[in-house]
């Protein structure tokens, strides 16, 4: 179940949030300048003030004033969509990442800023399309090639971020040290330590310390060594919660149950939306024998406000749509996988092959249901009939 709980470290978060009105900055800028001018400066100052006390609305709300003050201000923008991203309201950064992109065409940073907030955002297509400019503008571009691969893999895309490494390297577009380390992280998350592994050395004198530390954190992390994984992903900058979820992982890995427990309890106690973190504590709570427990939770997660339909459990009929843009299908299929595990420890093998089958129905194949699917015994033999009669 690795590749599991891997898709479920990578996947987008959702919450939700009040709104900011983005319209006063998004005024067409002749010139724009990247520096913010004095007029529009003290704004900025009072927006990065809010945004240390993590008022991300209330930042935001200074930073649409510095942009009205001085439309196209590059740093204004970068801010702007730092906050937004934080207080996870993406139909506004999603406007302030058009205008952006208009607005900074060939700006770098600014459009792998909106790469990374789409991705929070599970717009995989836009960000694609960002990434696809990015590497328009350079093909040498590690953050382009970065960005093409960290998005192949997130949408379990393996073979298509393998091609792209070996085009880049036949194209000498990238340095041999960074393949080899975006070579791991798309090995490592993919479960093939044998083609991992033997290219530690090379990544190891990469000269970039981020693709050092991710491709060493998911390396670390195929390896069944969560504990380490998460010292990676702390100095990479990840969120509390993503340790927390890492460390559980590790607890659960270590045979230790009721610590994983603990972690996932901090978490939902702070966020009850963290899905994310349901679905691990479901998987906690099957480890601890406790599948009633671990059925309830995921009903918690499928039946969540921010679903659109319903879930029948006694029918196990998977009928989950995908609330918003912020969603990705990875949270569904997981939570699906879940539950044919839960009905599986709870003997009932063909409720959890009509799971299985709803779920390949409304998703198609995936490696997570796959996993999930093989440890079913043998179908009755008026199984696909019954269904059919429901």
């Amino acid at each position: 179940m690795r590749a599991l709980i891997a898709a479920l470290l990578l996947a987008p978060s959702a919450t939700a949030a009040a709104g900011v009105d983005v319209a006063p900055a998004l005024d067409a800028a002749k010139k724009p300048k990247w520096d913010c001018t004095k007029k529009s400066y003290e704004s900025l100052e009072k927006g990065h003030i809010q945004a240390r006390r993590k008022e991300w609305e209330k930042a935001a709300e200074y930073y649409v004033a510095a942009l009205a003050h001085q439309p196209g201000c590059g740093e204004g923008l970068k801010a702007l969509q730092d906050v937004l991203g934080e207080a996870q309201l993406w139909d506004e950064a999603k406007k302030v990442i058009d205008y952006t992109v208009e607005t900074w065409p060939e700006k770098e940073s600014l459009l792998s800023k909106s790469v990374g907030t789409l991705i929070e955002a599970g717009d995989f297509d836009s960000a694609m399309e960002i990434t696809d400019k990015i590497l328009a503008l350079d093909d040498k571009s590690l953050t382009g090639h970065k960005w093409k691969v960290k998005l192949l893999v997130r949408q379990s895309q393996f073979d298509l971020a393998t091609a792209h490494l070996g085009a880049a390297e036949t194209a000498e577009q990238l340095k041999e040290n960074d393949l080899a380390c975006l070579r791991i992280t798309v090995h490592a998350l993919n479960e093939d330590l044998e083609a991992a592994e033997p290219l530690k050395e090379s990544c190891d004198e990469s000269e970039s310390s981020s693709l050092r530390k991710e491709a060493n954190a998911w390396l670390a992390f195929a390896q069944g060594d969560a504990a380490e994984a998460a010292k990676y992903f702390q100095r990479m900058g990840y969120s509390s919660n993503m340790m927390r979820i890492t460390m559980a992982q590790a607890r659960l890995d270590e045979d230790k149950p009721e610590g994983a427990l603990n972690l996932t309890n901090l978490i939902l106690e702070e966020d009850g939306d963290a899905l994310d973190a349901r679905v691990l504590r479901a998987r906690v709570l099957l480890a601890m024998d406790k599948p009633e427990d671990a059925l309830a939770e995921i009903d918690a997660i499928i039946t969540h406000s921010k679903w659109v339909g319903g879930f029948d459990v006694e029918e196990a009929k998977v009928v989950m749509q995908l609330g918003g843009a912020s969603y990705n299908q990875t949270q569904a299929v997981l939570g699906a996988a879940a539950l044919i595990e839960i009905h599986h420890k709870m003997g009932d093998d063909q409720k959890g092959h009509t799971v299985l089958d709803q779920a390949l129905e409304a998703w198609g194949e995936s490696e997570i249901l796959k996993e999930a699917g093989a440890i079913l015994g043998d179908r009755a033999p008026d199984s696909a009939e019954a269904d059919g009669d429901k």
